[in-house]
């Protein structure tokens, strides 16, 4: 780039249509936003996923993974966000209710973009590995308006003012259409540089900005705009205020230089704020955002910090995100700030005093482990959001919630049979909590390097079984319940370890290894080891009888072996019959669980469906579909009328499975 070209910063036009035309739509975003309150929204009316009964924990603001694109409808009533989830969601804020979902791809690596509307009756969605990369939805039935032409990997989608065109910037050009006919307008070819910032000036002018900051092409016009000292290198992609009439660079030193666009005059540079961390001396800024107005403008940096300042002057205010976000967008009056993060949580924030708006029950990252009492009326999860949180199994209501610290957000859980005590294994210890108040009662302590993996109490409930590290080592002990003194081992396990491999006898421990099923003696280093399966084992199970074991592998496929000596008994390919296998990752196994009587068996796959199984006859029962993400924990209820689940989608979900077999499949 030559030097007059790199110290100025012309601005492409093209002027595309008339003013701004905005229509109301009740019920629908449109109408004027009021204040939000702080208060936990009411979430007994949550829609559950068909043959669920309960669900632990809620699934508003959450996408099944990372949100490439974020943004508030024109009238700060409603959120859009796009995900890799292969989904665009609109969302009413502060409630977190959703109110409509569009389903465009399974899984997609890159996600996409979208945007809504300035009435909010058209929501346009880029990416998403669709054919002809750009759709255009109608919110209000969900049905898919048209398709325009091809524009590749989409980087970024606007509307006009007037809402009757859009444009797309991807893979080095910007697109134009019309919105009603889906009929290509312009096409500006844009070399090596694809534009990452496009908007709409208030007469329906077309700006785009490239990611080294320039703007002009030979293609549009030009109005010589020049900025006043430019900085020479950006440190993140520019934000452009909604109306294109004011342009924020952040230069390599996290300056933050502000520019009238009608005058290309520096308003000002604002100074970094940055949070402190082990990068902290290098921080860049992750997402910029401006209200509509102008006057406000948000940022986050990569080691965790958020800030809102006022353009006009002021002190940054400090936001306290649950961890580092990805992407922010303010509401169009600055007064409400969003965020993602990489998992696909959206967070809110009333700006004026920092005060989170988003009060959902349960966790706000992936559930890892679960345990459920003997009577079954207490279930407790723990997650990656360092809680561990416990809850009455028939109504989903939060009983308790513990905090864990960062190096524990997966310990090893266990509930007494009356649910009154919570054990608790983490590294070097185990923790006796009540589970009503949250006051430890007593800890057991054992070598540093030994983390506790699993824990399980005896039927009788005077002992505990504790496991560290791999089963087949020799840090398996039996604990006194009352007073976690080392014992010789007493009673039986019954179904308290099944789950996770340990035998009823309390004697033999299955586990996987590569693509075989080891099988041996508790604490043992010797064990037998059955092949056969194809890929990597992801789960094993004993039946409540001993008599069996189930195990699964990452490819989906299921055996049963008589654990008395290994011989299979069946082997069930993934998916159901008649339907085309799924390969990894997809059916992926990761839980398993027999039913108390034995006579079923729940199988958890990565996609977040639930199968199950008549072991007699190795045959599909039926399908349960509820979770977003990996189901990593099953468990049947003492009667087996209930089955519960886990997933990382943050929830648990209690299921009526004693009518499964009689439930149509999806």
């Amino acid at each position: 780039m030559s030097a007059p070209r790199a110290a100025r910063l012309a601005l492409a036009a093209t002027l595309l249509g008339c003013g701004p035309h905005v229509v109301a739509t009740p019920g629908a975003p449109g109408a004027p936003a009021s204040q939000p309150a702080l208060e936990t929204p009411d979430l007994a009316h949550e829609e559950l996923p068909a043959g669920a009964r309960v669900r632990f924990g809620s699934v508003r603001l959450r996408h099944a993974a990372g949100v490439t694109d974020l943004a508030y409808s024109d009238d700060g009533t409603h959120l859009v966000s796009a995900s890799r989830d292969g989904t665009v969601r609109l969302w009413e804020v502060p409630s977190g209710k959703l109110a409509r979902r569009f389903e465009l791809a399974h899984r997609d690596e890159y996600g996409g973009v979208a945007a809504l509307s300035r009435d909010g009756r058209t929501l346009a969605a880029a990416g998403f590995e669709l054919a002809g990369g750009l759709v255009l939805l109608d919110v209000g039935s969900g049905k898919r308006r048209t398709s325009p032409g091809d524009v590749g990997l989409a980087s970024v989608v606007r509307f006009a003012p007037d809402g009757r065109r859009i444009a797309v910037a991807s893979s080095g050009a910007i697109d134009v259409f019309d919105t009603a006919s889906g009929a290509a307008l312009h096409h500006f070819d844009y070399g090596d540089l694809t534009p990452r910032v496009l908007g709409f000036t208030a007469d329906g002018s077309l700006l785009a900005v490239r990611p080294d900051g320039s703007l002009g092409d030979p293609a549009l016009d030009e109005r010589g705009v020049t900025l006043e000292s430019p900085p020479e290198q950006l440190s993140a992609p520019p934000v452009l205020s909604a109306d294109a009439s004011v342009l924020v660079l952040p230069d390599t030193a996290l300056g933050l230089h502000v520019y009238d666009l009608a005058t290309g005059r520096r308003r000002r540079v604002l100074e970094p704020a940055v949070a402190a961390g082990p990068s902290a001396a290098y921080p860049r800024y992750a997402g910029l955002s401006l209200a509509r107005d102008a006057r406000r403008l948000a940022s986050a940096d990569d080691v965790g910090g958020v800030f809102v300042r006022d353009l006009d002057g002021g002190p940054p205010r400090r936001i306290d995100p649950d961890r580092y976000l990805q992407l922010l967008t303010l509401s169009p009056d600055g007064e409400t700030l969003a965020g993602a993060d990489l998992y696909g949580t959206l967070q809110l924030w009333r700006v004026s005093d920092g005060a989170r708006l988003d009060h959902f029950p349960g966790h706000r990252r992936a559930i890892r482990t679960m345990a459920l009492s003997g009577d079954g009326r207490v279930l407790a999860t723990a997650g990656e959001d360092d809680r561990v949180i416990v809850w009455d199994a028939a109504s989903g209501a939060e009983r308790r919630v513990l905090p864990l610290s960062e190096q524990n957000y997966a310990p090893a859980l266990a509930l007494s049979h009356d649910g009154g005590e919570l054990w608790l294994g983490r590294a070097g210890a185990l923790d006796v909590v009540d589970a009503r108040t949250g006051a430890t009662l007593r800890t057991a302590a054992f070598d540093a390097e030994d983390h506790v993996s699993a824990v399980f109490l005896a039927d009788d409930g005077a002992s505990v079984l504790v496991t560290a590290a791999r089963p087949f080592s020799a840090r398996s002990r039996w604990l006194d319940a009352r007073t976690l003194a080392p014992i010789e081992r007493p009673g039986t396990l019954g179904r308290a370890g099944t789950d996770r491999g340990i035998a009823p006898d309390g004697r033999r421990v299955a586990a996987g290894k590569g693509t075989q099923v080891e099988v041996g003696a508790l604490g043992s280093h010797d064990a037998d080891a059955w092949d056969g399966h194809g890929a990597d084992v992801s789960a094993v199970a004993f039946s409540p009888d001993g008599a069996l074991v189930a195990s699964a592998d990452r490819d989906g496929e299921l055996r049963l072996w008589r654990a008395d000596g290994g011989r299979l008994v069946a082997r069930i390919a993934a998916g159901e019959p008649g339907r085309r296998v799924r390969s990894w990752p997809a059916a992926g196994i990761h839980a398993l669980a027999f039913a108390p009587d034995g006579r079923r068996l729940a199988s958890g796959r990565r996609d977040g469906t639930i199968q199950l199984w008549d072991v007699a006859a190795a045959a599909a029962l039926g399908e349960l579909r509820g979770h977003d993400r990996d189901v990593v924990a099953l468990t049947f209820a003492p009667d087996g009328a209930v089955l519960y689940s886990a997933s990382a989608d943050g929830t648990a979900l209690a299921w009526e499975v004693a009518g499964a077999a009689e439930r149509p499949r999806p």
